[in-house]
């Protein structure tokens, strides 16, 4: 096997390159002639005349002891054979079999797979015996009793954490178990029917087309990856949904913690922008500034109401994949109700915190140095045109809404790598740094990573992207920048406090009070909707219930508008 990356490279040079000859082998022939994805569907509409005229019109002249038309049957027997051996290889490999609930090699069902195949060829010479109906039923029991152990491998990833070369073996193995219970059935039959080849042949077009999709292997190989990311997000979303009404008032004191730290964030990046460092190290130091602030808000137990819309949407997934099932609505509507009251009541925290806690910074340096902050007109109105409605504001605050569902997806990644790697053990049990630190105190750092891995990847990388995102974009000549509701309203206040009481005389005042609230409208649907499309397609859900459940989310806006903002009385 070539691996994930150099299948991926060579399809990418596949659809490159010029096409091969088409002496180059069937799969090639296929192309040519099928090289649409609609194909196979098209194929299988065909009427019966029309296949037996095809089929006819490739016999033609032609019989099965001619050298340049070998046997179909011999073909497809040998393929059996071939694939069978594929499979196997596969089974009996290391990554598969410490992933099975196999402990002796011999019990494997792939021990002794190819032998099977060959049995069962050998038996098709006499169809009609009863021999044969044995051979045919064991071999295929040892195809399902395959097909169990590489679930077991699923099972084992989904649990352990997943292998991108492990899921491209499975799905490898997975399609040659597939081809080979469709040839088994091709062969059981005395004479080939039109329909059952026609059925064959459009099985065949469309897993060729499938070969050289380069978005097809990516399908494949990444949705458990991206199952595995959205299942460790919505755990830790169910954390940032209010259910009752003592949640919703925790929810906005732990805003409030959030908003009074943000305000600190926003005085020192005022400072670093102040010294005007070069481009990468004001960046830098503006991205550390962000992730201690992050971290230091997340270990005090405060939230950050922009990110929770990222780590929200997957718990909403499974709902509604309950409801794809056939699982009420009610419950779906009823968390959406959850989840938007929830946002709502953490940007409100947010941003009732840090306007005051920066005001009160500003008074108290105006007190001891007779200044504000910013000391200059420019600056102040810099800072209202920063967030005015009619400017760039809602491109930068979309963009600032793929940042936090940038870091949320990171910090999936960087769970899964920790879990699949067994990282807990190795920083526990490593002689080295247990040397050094100690044993107890690697015990404990092993643990304290462990349930704080994903939040610290989530945060540091969100500061990262934060702060040097538009650094590096504008090295492109890209202008875009961050706009954070929590980190734009601490600004907003610096420029009130610039202007005071002439503010309320100022269109770019009112404007950037309209801007605000739209950049908080954008962080939050961008990052939620991001996350919640990745979610949704990683548990294959599709669309047919979606006229429904927006009927049933308007029907819940006009009986009961408040839930959306408050909790009723009996929550």
């Amino acid at each position: 096997e070539s691996g994930i990356m150099g299948e991926l490279k060579n399809r990418i040079a596949r659809k490159i390159m010029p096409e091969r000859p088409l002496s180059d082998g069937l799969s090639t022939f296929f192309s040519a002639i099928f090289p649409n994805d609609t194909d196979a569907a098209w194929f299988s509409d065909l009427s019966t005349e029309v296949v037996e005229k095809i089929i006819s019109f490739i016999n033609y002249g032609a019989t099965a002891d001619d050298d340049c038309w070998p046997s179909v049957e011999k073909d497809l027997k040998d393929a059996l054979l071939l694939l069978a051996t594929q499979a196997r290889a596969i089974g009996l490999s290391a990554p598969m079999r410490k992933r099975m609930n196999y402990k002796d090699l011999k019990d494997l069902p792939f021990f002794d797979f190819t032998k099977a195949a060959e049995d069962l060829v050998a038996a098709f010479e006499t169809k009609s015996s009863d021999e044969y109906e044995i051979i045919k039923e064991q071999f295929q029991g040892q195809v399902l009793l395959c097909i169990d152990a590489f679930n077991d491998v699923y099972r084992h990833l989904d649990i352990f954490g997943v292998s991108t070369t492990v899921v491209y073996l499975l799905e490898s193995a997975q399609a040659k178990l597939k081809r080979i219970s469709d040839l088994v059935h091709l062969l059981s039959h005395q004479k080939i029917s039109v329909d059952l080849l026609q059925y064959f042949i459009a099985e065949l077009i469309e897993e060729n087309n499938d070969k050289k999709s380069v978005t097809a292997l990516l399908s494949q190989n990444f949705r458990l990856m991206s199952r595995k990311i959205v299942d460790r997000s919505a755990e830790t979303g169910e954390h940032y949904i209010s259910r009752t009404r003592q949640d919703y008032y925790l929810m906005f004191k732990k805003a409030l913690g959030g908003g009074a730290v943000t305000a600190l964030t926003v005085l020192i990046k005022l400072f670093v922008t102040a010294i005007s460092l070069p481009l990468f190290v004001g960046g830098f130091l503006n991205s550390l500034n962000y992730a201690t602030s992050f971290l230091f808000i997340h270990f005090r137990g405060y939230t950050l109401a922009t990110k929770q819309p990222a780590m929200t949407a997957p718990a909403l997934a499974s709902k509604l994949q309950n409801v794809n099932n056939g699982g009420p609505i009610d419950e779906l509507v009823s968390e959406i109700t959850k989840i938007f009251r929830t946002q709502m009541v953490g940007i409100v925290g947010n941003v009732v915190m840090v306007i005051p806690t920066v005001i009160a910074c500003d008074l108290l340096v105006y007190l001891l140095i007779d200044k504000h902050i910013l000391t200059s007109p420019q600056q102040a109105n810099y800072i209202f045109k920063s967030t005015n409605l009619f400017g760039l504001t809602l491109v930068y605050a979309a963009f600032t809404g793929v940042l936090l569902w940038l870091s949320s997806i990171f910090a999936g990644y960087v769970d899964n790598w920790f879990y699949l790697n067994k990282m807990t053990k190795v920083i526990a049990l490593n002689r080295r740094l247990n040397f050094i630190f100690g044993k107890d105190r690697c015990f404990h750092v092993s643990k304290f990573l462990e349930a704080n891995i994903s939040s610290i990847a989530a945060n540091v990388s969100l500061g990262i992207l934060m702060g040097l995102t538009p650094e590096v974009l504008s090295f492109f000549g890209i202008g875009l920048q961050v706009r954070h509701v929590t980190l734009s309203s601490g600004n907003f206040a610096l420029g009130l406090m610039h202007y005071g009481l002439k503010s309320f005389e100022m269109w770019p005042f009112y404007s950037a009070i309209l801007g605000i609230m739209f950049i908080g409208l954008l962080n939050v649907g961008v990052s939620f909707s991001l996350a919640f499309f990745v979610a949704t397609r990683s548990r294959n859900i599709k669309g047919g219930k979606k006229r429904e459940i927006y009927y049933a989310i308007i029907s819940r806006i006009r009986e009961k508008p408040m839930d959306f903002l408050f909790p009723p009385k009996d929550a």
